[in-house]
């Protein structure tokens, strides 16, 4: 699709056969997705994109202009896609389709490795298809029509030349880090991390461990409680010449900034790995941790 495919109203084509919508204000995990593929998608198909403006400098139109647009289907086609990601845009989706009988099929796509609420779960149950990203979010869905995982962007996200200089650029303190990102609250499992941490970063000299995530207000008064098991561990400044501070960072916004630097840490972990997993993957680490210790005491 050329350029001047596109008309003024942002990501608009003419007659676009998808229409990807995030109608969401505030910068979601699912908005970072949306913000990532969009541009891409729209150099491989005739597709429009529907919600609030994303950090690349895409517009997207209203969900008045998308109905407007959908009273008819795309030249060629039967019917007009619409990808939703959410509960309300899952209703928006029903409403067009079901009351004002637009010719449109609704695509949802699960990412959420648990059983969704009773009303969503009905909501599901009226998609025309549905894209599971894992197995596992796929087993909590019965109607899933398709596993498609999450992709990357290898140019963006690599490994930099020189690992040392590109931590310490990033001010944080230490010579390399440990790092989870995220939402902060417990079924991510930030708890288990910050406590593995305490126990391990004693014995991890030139470790600094970073948390980068937004703590939504439900969930203020379990980021305060991790803060203050930080504390009490006398973590939150170095404690001596080797160990380095456990911060809890919270990042959030429009930019896409805290994960470019994220792919940069010299040891990631991703905060949606499953308890267990992580759990498993840290203490793994204090165990060799410790080894090492004892290597060079015995």
């Amino acid at each position: 699709m050329s350029a001047n495919s596109v008309t003024n109203m942002g990501a608009v084509h003419a007659d676009p056969e998808v229409i990807v919508f995030n109608l969401k204000k505030r910068y979601t995990g699912v908005s970072a997705t949306v913000n990532a593929l969009v541009p891409l998608q729209l150099q491989q198909w005739a597709m429009a994109y529907c919600g609030t403006p994303l950090s690349n400098g895409i517009e997207g139109m209203t969900l008045k202009q998308a109905i407007r647009l959908s009273k008819r289907p795309p030249a060629g086609r039967s019917f007009r896609i619409w990808h939703v990601r959410r509960d309300h845009e899952m209703m928006a989706g029903l409403w067009a389709r079901d009351v004002l009988r637009l010719p449109i099929q609704l695509v949802f796509t699960s990412a959420a490795q648990h059983l969704h609420g009773r009303f969503a779960r009905w909501l599901i149950s009226k998609m025309d298809a549905v894209i599971s990203t894992t197995p596992l979010a796929a087993s909590f869905v019965p109607n899933t029509t398709a596993v498609v995982p999450h992709g990357i962007d290898l140019a963006r996200f690599s490994v930099p030349q020189d690992k040392a200089q590109a931590w310490a650029q990033s001010g944080l303190g230490g010579s390399y880090g440990i790092g989870v990102f995220g939402r902060v609250r417990p079924d991510k499992g930030s708890d288990i991390f910050v406590d593995a941490m305490i126990d391990a970063l004693p014995m991890l000299p030139g470790a600094t461990a970073v948390i980068a995530g937004l703590a939504q207000p439900q969930h203020q008064s379990y980021q305060a409680e991790l803060r203050q098991r930080i504390d009490a561990a006398g973590l939150t400044e170095p404690l001596c010449c080797w160990v380095k501070c456990l911060r809890v960072r919270c990042m959030s916004g429009t930019s896409a900034a805290p994960c470019v630097w994220l792919a940069r840490v010299t040891s990631l972990l991703v905060s949606h790995l499953l308890k267990r997993r992580l759990a498993a993957a840290l203490w793994c680490a204090r165990t060799r941790a410790r080894s090492a210790c004892w290597c060079k005491t015995a």
